[in-house]
């Protein structure tokens, strides 16, 4: 009778560890975007900015109370689509900063293959955009995110505008106790789930996890044209100087 039981409490364990392990692969991320701003350099652009005070002042209460948009990351085992939420069309009077910092389309992530490709619409075109792994740093410092113990890690992303190239430091908080290496836009390869981002003064973090225990198909971007990062800050250059000219 004893061995009956422990045979039954065996194959009971079985069965849940199999279930568990056939929930680890996928799952919906729910993620909210806002934009930290610092009062002090708003008000320093606002004594830089030309045009009239009522204008400089309707521009910086804009850019002090911008609304919070919605993204979600959808991953199987191997790929991951990272993109912003549909949502109703309604005339916003203000513009959105928050929206354009994060800019357009969707990111797509494969480890299988390694790639990382962002799928956006530029110039009145639509581009596949090849970007680069991401070199992470990964440290011992950690913190709680709800009930997951989160640990840091740090990259530096270069980015190129009309001033030149400069370095911004992105900030990643990942939990082992969420074994995924997926993360919002092309930031991903990391031992667990990224469940807060901070890129410059865009600070991403989960709001809501959901894992599934069914197949998600993830379908990669193939309408646009292919391009490197590189070829498209060089395009951008030149969209900029023709502007101007």
């Amino acid at each position: 009778m004893k061995i009956k039981i422990l045979i039954i409490c065996a194959y009971f364990l079985l069965s849940i560890n199999s279930y568990s392990q056939k929930q680890i692969y996928t799952g919906e991320i729910n993620y909210e975007v806002n934009m930290l701003v610092n009062e002090s350099k708003l008000d320093s652009i606002a004594k830089k900015m030309k045009g009239s005070e009522n204008m400089k002042k309707m521009i910086i209460s804009n850019m002090k109370n911008q609304n919070s948009i919605n993204f979600k990351l959808k991953f199987n085992k191997n790929e991951s689509i990272f993109e912003e939420e549909k949502r109703l069309k309604i005339n916003e009077r203000k513009i959105n900063f928050t929206r354009i910092i994060m800019g357009n389309g969707s990111y797509y992530t494969n480890k299988k293959t390694k790639e990382t490709l962002n799928q956006k619409e530029a110039y009145g075109q639509l581009f596949i955009i090849d970007v680069s792994q991401v070199k992470w740093e990964l440290t011992q410092e950690r913190k709680k995110i709800d009930s997951y113990v989160c640990y840091k890690a740090t990259t530096f992303k270069e980015v190129e505008n009309s001033k030149g190239k400069n370095k911004v430091e992105v900030i990643a908080w990942y939990t082992t106790e969420l074994p995924y290496n997926f993360g919002p836009n092309e930031f991903n390869g990391l031992p667990g789930l990224i469940l807060e981002l901070q890129e410059g003064n865009l600070i991403i973090k989960a709001s809501k996890i959901n894992l599934i225990n069914k197949n998600v198909e993830i379908k990669k971007p193939i309408k646009g044209k292919k391009i490197t990062l590189e070829e498209f800050n060089i395009l951008s250059k030149k969209m900029y100087e023709n502007r101007r000219n």
